[in-house]
C-alpha cells in the first residue's frame, strides 16, 4: 500500500511531527509531502471600545502567529530529516480562512492525513476535519494518537451497499493494492438492490486481492462493533464512507464516522 502524495494540516507541534513520521510508512519511501498552518490577519470586533489600542492588538497576534509558524515549521521539518531522501517535504504557510483554505490547498494531494490529538485536546477537531473532508474532494486517512509503526498491509470495510461505502472503497483501490487481505464488515442487513459484501469480496479477490466477510448482527453501538470486529479479522486500517445531511448550510457526519473520528480505534481511511 503506497500513497503518492500526502497533505497534513499543521494544527499543533506534536501531532505534526507524529503524522510526518506516520507520513513515512504510509508514503513507502518516496512521493511528495506538505503540511500547511493557515492563519489569518486581525479584525476586531465590530463593538470594540474606541479606547481600545487596536494596533497593539493586532501586532500581539501577528507575534503569536510568528511564535506559532516557527514552532510548526522546526516540529516538521526535524521530524522530516528522518524520511528518506526521496521523498520531498514542504512546509506552506498560507494567510486565509480556516480551515478553507486547508481545504483548498489538500487538493493538490492524494490524501489527507491528519494524527488524532488524544481526547484532551481534539475538542473541535472533529468539525474541523469535516470541513476539510467535505469541501477538499480529498480522502483523509486518521491515525490514532500512538500513531502506526508500519506501513498497513491488512484492511477492513465496513460495508452496507451505499454510494458512499462503495466511493470510499474505490478510492482507497491504489491503498489496497497489493494487500494481505481485505474484510468486508457488514452489520445488519444491507440494500437489497445493490451487491452484497459477498459479491464485493468476490470481486475483489477476482482483481488479485484476497477477500472475505465478516457479518454481525445489529447490536450495541455500531462504531464498537466495527472496531472489534476489524480487530478480530486483524486488520491494520478500517475503510469508512463519510455520510452528509445539508441542514442550514451545515454539513454533519453519520454517528458511527463521527464516533470514530472523536477516538479511532485504529487507522481510518475516509471518504466522502
Amino acid at each position: 500500500m503506497t500513497f503518492r502524495s500526502l497533505f497534513i494540516p499543521a494544527i499543533d507541534a506534536k501531532s505534526l511531527a507524529g503524522a510526518v513520521s506516520d507520513a513515512g510508512h504510509l508514503l513507502a519511501g518516496r512521493g511528495v509531502l506538505k503540511a500547511q498552518f493557515t492563519w489569518s490577519d486581525y479584525s476586531p470586533p465590530a463593538n470594540m471600545a474606541a479606547a481600545v489600542d487596536l494596533s497593539a492588538l493586532a501586532e500581539q497576534q501577528r507575534i503569536g502567529i510568528k511564535r506559532m509558524e516557527r514552532e510548526l515549521r522546526d516540529s516538521f521539518e526535524a521530524s522530516a530529516k528522518d524520511l528518506t531522501a526521496a521523498i520531498n517535504a514542504e512546509f506552506l504557510s498560507v494567510c486565509g480562512d480556516f480551515p478553507g483554505s486547508m481545504a483548498r490547498s489538500s487538493r493538490m494531494c492524494e490524501a489527507i492525513l491528519f494524527r488524532h490529538r488524544g481526547k484532551d485536546k481534539q475538542v473541535g477537531d472533529p468539525a474541523t476535519i469535516e470541513e476539510i473532508l467535505f469541501h477538499s474532494g480529498r480522502p483523509l486517512f486518521l491515525t490514532p494518537e500512538s500513531g502506526i509503526a508500519q506501513t498497513p498491509r491488512s484492511f477492513a470495510v465496513a460495508w452496507n451497499g451505499s454510494k458512499e461505502a462503495a466511493r470510499a472503497l474505490a478510492l482507497a483501490q491504489t491503498m489496497i493494492e497489493g494487500a494481505e487481505k481485505v474484510t468486508f464488515i457488514t452489520i445488519g442487513e444491507e440494500r437489497d438492490d445493490t451487491p452484497s459484501a459477498e459479491v464485493m469480496a468476490a470481486h475483489l479477490s477476482a482483481c488479485g486481492t484476497p477477500a472475505d466477510v465478516i457479518r454481525r448482527g445489529p447490536a450495541g453501538k455500531t462504531e464498537l462493533v466495527l472496531a472489534e470486529t476489524a480487530g478480530e479479522a486483524g486488520a491494520d486500517a478500517l475503510i469508512v464512507g463519510a455520510y452528509s445531511k445539508s441542514r442550514l448550510r451545515e454539513i454533519f457526519l453519520g454517528g458511527v464516522t463521527r464516533a470514530m473520528l472523536e477516538s479511532p480505534p485504529l487507522p481510518l481511511f475516509i471518504a466522502h
